[in-house]
């Protein structure tokens, strides 16, 4: 069965399963209205690229895409090889072939990756607040998923009264102002170098050049960098950018770890694989 019908109270959702299925749906940038099942973390991302829709979701994307140029991926290539490293490091400390939460694990590499691709701000430099923010990513996954099995908390009026939903709202201040400091530092620091590292940002990420590579290795460009370079020709304001960050922050690393947690489970399933690799 290639097509499921659920039905969540009186509202009809539909999964489906085929991949020539999800190409069509995916591949139509017409197909860009969120169920309202997305409308629970409005208040984490508000509409960024992962929510909103039509004229808004064109405008994001075309703002957004020069970010995940190859040139531009490449260039943090030391920061993926580096986490790697670092999660073989803990995998052989561990001392048992068992390990009890392989997600948790993961993902504290994948959220490393994405605030230095993202945010262009190392989540280690952070000293003991690093603890505490990845905690409160996670905490803040969990209360989003605490709502989406239970349809009476659709209602915000009903949701935010409860415990979790105290705990989500606490959260949320706590995760916006980490971001928006490092949406004004990261602002401040271009204010004072007149924006030079900003300069034709999408055309560089075009550009396949010896000078370019070099350029981009001695000032290395995040996610944060082309948003503030588009905030400076008016395509977006500092809510926007806000909403972008937060967006990528938490879908960027979450849906990385289940992917290496089901490549991971793959290959212990086909050792084989590991053998001819």
């Amino acid at each position: 069965m290639h097509i499921i019908r659920l039905w969540k109270v009186w509202e009809p959702y539909i999964s489906i399963r085929h991949p020539d299925d999800i190409e069509t749906v995916i591949g139509q940038s017409k197909f860009t209205q969120k169920s309202n099942m997305y409308n629970i973390m409005l208040p984490w991302f508000s509409t960024g690229l992962l929510i909103s829709a039509g004229r808004k979701w064109q405008t994001r994307r075309k703002i957004l895409t020069p970010a995940f140029h190859f040139n531009m991926l490449r260039e943090f290539s030391d920061v993926f090889i580096a986490e790697g490293e670092r999660l073989i490091g803990k995998l052989k400390g561990e001392g048992t072939p068992v390990i009890k939460d392989l997600k948790m694990l993961i993902s504290e590499h994948t959220l490393n990756i994405i605030c230095e691709t993202a945010m262009g701000t190392s989540l280690i430099d952070k000293g003991q607040f690093q603890f505490k923010y990845r905690k409160d990513v996670h905490d803040m996954g969990d209360t989003l998923l605490y709502r989406s099995l239970r349809p009476w908390l659709d209602f915000d009026f009903v949701f935010f009264l409860t415990p979790v939903g105290m705990l989500q709202s606490k959260l949320i201040k706590i995760l916006h102002g980490f971001t928006k400091q490092i949406i004004r530092e990261r602002k401040e620091y271009h204010d004072k170098t007149n924006g030079r590292y900003l300069a034709d940002f999408s055309d560089k990420a075009n550009e396949d050049t010896d000078d370019m590579t070099c350029n981009l290795r001695r000032k290395r460009l995040a996610m944060l960098d082309l948003l503030l370079s588009a905030h400076r020709h008016n395509l977006i304001d500092e809510e926007g950018i806000r909403e972008e960050v937060d967006t990528f922050m938490f879908r960027g690393h979450d849906t990385t770890a289940i992917s290496i947690c089901f490549t991971i489970m793959l290959l212990a399933e086909h050792p084989q694989i590991q053998v001819t690799s």
